[in-house]
């Protein structure tokens, strides 16, 4: 970055001579001015006189409005022009007939650009009218109509300002609830019978909020106002455009709540900041460096409220006061580049406060950190206020902010003296006629992770001259702990469970001193890998006589002063269940004061339950399947905390089916979806991988990312929200429909394009073909069955979703295309008996893999009445390449499809491998059997969804969860007592147990719902819209 200079006029004696100006770096950019942001991140512009012709000349690409103490004439710069403004005014200097005939050509393309603004100005005033024309337009009504589709189903909106629920009552008005940031109901507005609105405080008092503005003098509103925005914004809609203002707010879902932050977004981008003079790279080699960020604050009452807005590149961790308020942004991409909304004021107190804001850059250039998307540019960005009973005290980054770069942090931390703060550098970005800044900024839309305590207390090894019942009292009891002079100590210690947490450690020395630390991190207890980190041998996970911890490490050497306290924090979470301490104390004893883990995940909120008679595992699967869940959920479905933490869409589709069923919360897949979705390629495919620094395409998971938005409608019904998706639902679908042979196959994909379908065993790794992922029949035809197949079971959902959405058109389209496909697959992938990995013509030994007999299924290739001899068989034979984990939820799909029969009859094999993974003493489920390199993957979480939908039952039918099939499979258990979530604010219970040979079953709702029942071997019920139901099935 060039340093933050001041931009200088220099007047000149003679009138007639233009003032000499030179601009240079970033600090002249201000409210008066505009700018192109890549100008300012390249060479530094200039502009000098040039008395010879009387007009200045601009040495940049662009033109800049700058402000001067006398004026220049009007002049072209390069094809643009510069205007001079005087105290807000634009002045033109009256010329003589020799300026004037000189200055003629500049004159006329001044007219020329007059009438363009005009002009432009007409239109603007024109499209003002045309809006309001179109909030009213027919086509938006039915919009309108898919809301009142969504009966029982409030949908929720997060914005900075607090949350916005919209729901449909039970005599059709509509009713939208405004609440702060901390939850409380602030305004309540519900539909008049002239289709206007009435508003209501929350204390139930009518309120006229159209009137109402920020403005006002009046002191209780303008404490109201600012928790009211949304409300009043609301108000003046519906008293400016009526009923058609219900349809506009509908329509567009988030739109007119993201607007609402424009003001919000344009403060952060103009209060971007770093430290100046910066480098972005390190001699040291490390992946990024940490920079901090001090701002103290004087309160002199406490504070009611103390919202700040932030986002930061690459992420931020925000203390005040010491304390860890708030960790950030939530992961993006400059595409969408999202800020959070945080309440300090219970970190805040009476008298003197810091706030510290603590930015980890990671390098642009450099390959590492790959979840971490950043642009060429780090920033720091907060506006916000602080509010008491007497003062507002503002917190905006641009001013009053501290800056200092650690260097002393890196992969191996050995502190430093810092350098002396410094005032950052502030950006100053505008952003005007379309030019998008580094980061297109919108409002967080999950919510922020919360945290629990974790469990580490059990010492598995111990080489100390401290006694092991002395690090048990430090870990357990929170005892200090000396540690002699000049000592050595190595200890293992055990987590409760597998862990995704914070770490805190706290010294202090009596006499200087110092202490070094490695701190190893590991999922469990290990064999010699074959091939680190990718294939590994592992059993028991807390065997440590026959095994050895690997995983990543910290390694900290801390200067200890005399009778100070020193914490060390790492600045990420950390992912274990066994902890290696290798420490070694300096010169003097040093104490150990403390070590805390906090725990911090996506807020699950778990609805559902499981509890089952006579199986001594199903418990403890649901209880481990949660787990893994939530260790995969941070800011995103990753898999896995322990090394990738990256989100792909193959893996987040069933997780985000897991997620519904869990907690009918939508808000982190929506995130998902939404981010896939601007990740699109030129060629029209969603990157595997996002937000990601390194661009991955994987052939197939584009694919699942439809199966995503497909998911999404149908428990959630929010059909605005689904069509916003589908050109680019066609664009992916035209990929593959332009990949389609001579044969009628999807065959000739290109090289950059991973045809990665699985981790099989089978399939060997070779030069051309360095991993497990891809069926070895086809590797050489670049013709594989099993994309035809995922091609034409996703064209069948998409029409599905356009029949759902009101494209029928489309979707009669995409029916034909797989149609098509099916019947080339059956003409050339069909041996008569299963289906082959790539044409029958080449099909040899290990040509066949479960998982085209799989797809074949679901896809539609296979009559009906052949699909459990297919998929019994190939289940059975053991030269079908093994569908993994996370390719035994389409399994079961399949065999759902095939029968009642086939699918319980492989219900009593199936968890198996799961059953063996808790013999092995997980507390997580690892990613596959093939290569164990993780012990955390989240879309081994299987369970969940085969016991809420298949054994308690419970289906959801028709968009919005309006409909539910009930069909359990009542042979496959005794008795049980299940929760499943259904939508976003229904629950299902669950409930039989066997009395006299005979169930007795039980099926309540919270809200009630269309219900169709179906028993074993019975035909289908409609019972309408229930509540409760009771059977008794005496059936075998």
């Amino acid at each position: 970055m060039p340093p933050n200079r001041e931009a200088q006029a220099a007047p000149s004696e003679d009138t007639g001579t233009p003032t000499q100006m030179r601009v240079e770096g970033l600090g002249f950019l201000g409210a008066e001015r505009t700018h192109n942001l890549g100008d300012f991140y390249s060479s530094p512009p200039t502009l000098a006189a040039d008395k010879s012709r009387g007009q200045a000349q601009y040495e940049g690409r662009r033109g800049l409005l700058l402000q001067a103490k006398r004026p220049i004439p009007l002049a072209r710069f390069r094809g643009c022009w510069v205007r001079i403004r005087i105290r807000g005014c634009i002045v033109f200097r009256r010329t003589s007939k020799q300026e004037s005939s000189r200055n003629a050509p500049q004159l006329i393309i001044f007219k020329m650009k007059f009438i363009v603004v005009v002009n432009a100005l007409i239109v603007a005033l024109c499209s003002h009218v045309a809006l309001a024309t179109t909030i009213g337009h027919p086509s938006l009504m039915p919009r309108e109509d898919a809301l009142s589709d969504n009966n029982n189903n409030n949908s929720t909106v997060a914005t900075p300002y607090g949350n916005v629920v919209s729901t449909v009552l039970d005599d059709g008005k509509k009713k939208v609830e405004f609440f702060d940031v901390d939850g409380t109901l602030e305004v309540t507005a519900i539909e008049a019978v002239d289709g206007t609105a009435i508003f209501y405080d929350a204390e139930g008092r009518e309120v006229n909020l159209a009137d109402m503005d920020e403005d006002d003098d009046d002191e209780d509103l303008e404490k109201r106002v600012p928790k009211w925005r949304l409300a009043i914004k609301f108000a003046k809609l519906i008293a400016k455009y009526g009923k058609r203002a219900w349809s506009y707010i509908y329509c567009v879902g988030t739109a007119p709540f993201w607007k609402c932050g424009d003001e919000t977004i344009n403060s952060l981008q103009s209060n971007w900041i770093w430290a100046p003079n910066w480098v972005d790279s390190s001699p040291a080699s490390t992946a990024g460096k940490i920079v901090r960020f001090t701002h103290n604050v004087l309160l002199t009452s406490p504070a009611t409220r103390a919202l700040v807005h932030c986002s930061a590149d690459t992420r931020y961790k925000l203390y005040v006061n010491g304390v860890r308020a708030a960790v950030g942004p939530a992961r993006g991409s400059p595409v969408i580049w999202y800020y959070d909304t945080v309440d300090m004021a219970p970190y805040l107190r009476v008298g003197d406060n810091e706030i510290v804001f603590v930015v980890l850059r990671y390098f642009n250039a450099g390959r590492g950190a790959m979840p971490f998307e950043r642009t060429a540019f780090p920033g720091l960005t907060v506006v916000g206020t602080i509010e008491t009973g007497t003062e507002t005290v503002d917190v905006q980054s641009r001013e009053g902010w501290l800056v200092q770069v650690d260097e002393s942090i890196n992969e191996r931390i050995a502190p430093a003296v810092l350098e002396e703060p410094t005032t950052p550098m502030v950006y100053g970005i505008r952003t005007l006629n379309g030019d998008l800044s580094p980061w297109r900024l919108r409002p967080r839309q999950i919510p922020m992770p919360e945290e629990s305590s974790v469990g580490v207390g059990l010492v598995r090894k111990c080489q100390s001259t401290n006694h092991i019942d002395e690090w048990t009292g430090f870990l357990i009891a929170k005892q200090t702990l000396t540690l002699a002079a000049s000592s050595s100590h190595v200890l293992e210690i055990q987590a409760d469970v597998h862990s995704t947490a914070f770490l805190r450690w706290s010294f202090r020395a009596v006499q200087a001193s110092g202490i070094t630390l490695k701190i190893t991190y590991s999922e469990g207890y290990e064999q010699e890998p074959p091939s680190y980190p990718f294939f590994r041998a592992k059993a028991d996970r807390l065997h440590a006589e026959n095994g050895r911890l690997i995983g990543p490490y910290d390694e900290v050497t801390l200067d200890l002063p005399a009778g100070v306290t020193t914490v060390y924090e790492p600045f990420w979470f950390r992912t274990f269940r066994l902890i290696r301490l290798e420490i070694a104390s300096g010169p003097a004893p040093v104490e150990l004061l403390s070590f805390d883990a906090a725990q911090v995940n996506y807020p699950l909120a778990v609805k559902a339950s499981w509890q089952e008679e006579d199986d001594q595992y199903s418990e403890r699967i649901w209880e481990v399947s949660i787990r893994t869940m939530r260790n995969c959920m941070f800011d995103g479905c990753s898999d896995c905390p322990f090394y990738e933490q990256l989100q792909y869409s193959g893996d987040s589709r069933s997780v985000g089916l897991f997620h519904y069923l869990l907690s009918g919360d939508d808000r982190l897949m929506r995130q998902a979806i939404t981010n896939f979705a601007s990740s699109i390629t030129p060629e029209g495919l969603t990157q595997s991988r996002f937000p990601s620094h390194v661009p991955q395409i994987i052939a197939g998971f584009s694919l699942y990312w439809i199966l995503q938005v497909c998911d999404h409608h149908r428990h959630f019904g929010d059909s605005a929200y689904a069509r916003s998706f589908l050109p680019r639902i066609d664009g992916v679908l035209e990929f593959f429909h332009a990949h389609i042979d001579s044969l009628g196959l999807v065959s000739n994909l290109p090289d950059d394009v991973w045809q990665y379908v699985d981790w099989v065993t089978t399939w060997g790794a070779t030069e051309t073909h360095p991993d497990k992922g891809v069926p070895t029949s086809g590797r050489q035809s670049n013709r594989h069955t099993f994309f035809s197949l995922l091609y034409a079971y996703v064209l069948n959902q998409a029409a599905q979703l356009l029949h759902d959405v009101g494209r029928p058109g489309h979707a009669a389209e995409y029916t034909a295309r797989a149609e098509a496909v099916l019947a080339s697959v059956r003409t050339h992938c069909y041996d008569g008996r299963f289906f082959t990995d790539s044409t029958a013509a080449i099909a040899g030994e290990g040509a066949y893999s479960q998982h085209c007999q799989v797809f074949a299924v679901l896809a539609g290739a296979v009559a009906e009445d052949d699909r459990a001899r297919l998929l019994t068989e190939s289940f059975a034979e053991p030269c079908f390449a093994k569908c993994s984990y996370v390719m035994q939820f389409y399994a079961l799909r399949a065999f759902s499809l095939a029968g009642d029969e086939a699918y319980e009859a492989y219900w009593g094999r199936v968890w198996d491998p799961w059953r063996r993974m808790l013999e092995c003493n997980l507390t997580t489920w690892e990613e596959d059997d093939v290569r164990q390199r993780s012990d955390c993957h989240a879309w081994g979480s299987v369970p969940i969804y085969e016991y809420c939908t298949e054994l308690a039952g419970v289906r959801i039918e028709v968009p919005g969860a309006r409909r539910v099939l009930f069909k359990p499979r009542l042979r496959l258990s005794k008795g049980l007592l299940a929760r499943v979530a259904v939508g976003k604010d229904n629950v299902a219970t669950v409930r039989w147990e066997t009395l006299d040979g005979e169930k007795r079953v039980e099926l309540r709702f919270e809200r009630a719902v269309d219900v169709v029942s179906q028993l074993p071997g019975e035909k289908a019920v409609e019972h309408g819209v229930v509540q409760s139901l009771f059977f008794t099935w005496k059936g075998r």
